[in-house]
């Protein structure tokens, strides 16, 4: 069983994440909780956790201070956030210390349990790692570049339709703002800003072909209108489609 510490200031929230999620059938094993951030590291330091799953906003010390504080002297306890605010500057801070997941209150089953699955894949992976070390395998796979390339295959396979932040992140099983700061930390670019960049790279295909009016080209890529599309486009290539056009019949 993996271990993990929950941390909210509100005994009732406190209790219904002990008692109402189903840990043991997952692996996991609740081995306490804490209603501030400074009981939590006590408890860490004593009995280096697995897993740590804290609410966000807590008097004296925030759930990102607290994995701040976790990440510098137990590297190897995860952390899970859980917050009431769709925030997205939580989430940027949450990446910035290692957190693993970030949770929206009220929790669903389903959020809850994909969040563990994941978490407990990646603690064996981990092990598996530390026991094969001699012969160099690493079987340490990062979390944040599983959703990452999840979303960029999504977005492959459905770039003629409409595709939006939200809708990934339901896939995914995540908080949208968690989402956003995941896929701009790996990538270096909002996820809107790269669904629009595989569209445009499959209209300049459309464009060399020659064969398509302009209006076809934008909806066949998924642009919702035609003027759009012609903005993004010339955003992203410094030229009109139609000039892109030209340029490559005149070459």
């Amino acid at each position: 069983m993996y271990k993990v510490l929950i941390v909210d200031d509100e005994k009732n929230i406190r209790e219904r994440l002990t008692q109402f999620f189903p840990w043991r059938d997952i692996g996991f094993e609740v081995i306490g909780s804490a209603e501030n951030g400074m009981e939590a590291i006590d408890i860490v330091r004593r009995h280096r956790p697995h897993a740590v799953l804290t609410d966000v906003l807590m008097p004296n010390m925030t759930g990102i201070e607290l994995a701040r504080e976790i990440k510098d002297f137990s590297p190897s306890t995860k952390v899970i956030i859980l917050s009431a605010y769709d925030d997205f500057a939580y989430a940027q801070a949450a990446i910035q210390y290692g957190v693993k997941g970030y949770l929206l209150k009220p929790v669903s089953k389903t959020e809850f349990l994909d969040v563990f699955h994941k978490l407990k894949n990646e603690l064996i992976q981990e092990e598996g790692n530390r026991e094969f070390t001699e012969n160099k395998v690493d079987l340490s796979v990062s979390q944040e570049t599983h959703y990452v390339v999840s979303a960029k295959e999504y977005v492959k396979d459905h770039y003629q339709e409409k595709v939006t932040l939200l809708e990934i992140s339901q896939i995914l099983f995540l908080h949208p703002a968690y989402f956003s700061a995941i896929f701009k930390e790996e990538t270096g670019q909002n996820f809107v800003d790269y669904v629009n960049n595989v569209r445009v790279e499959k209209a300049t295909e459309l464009l060399r072909q020659g064969d398509y009016r302009m209006k076809d080209i934008s909806h066949l890529v998924g642009f919702q209108s035609e003027s759009y599309f012609n903005r993004v486009f010339k955003k992203i290539k410094n030229v009109s489609p139609l000039q892109y056009k030209k340029q490559f019949l005149r070459s």
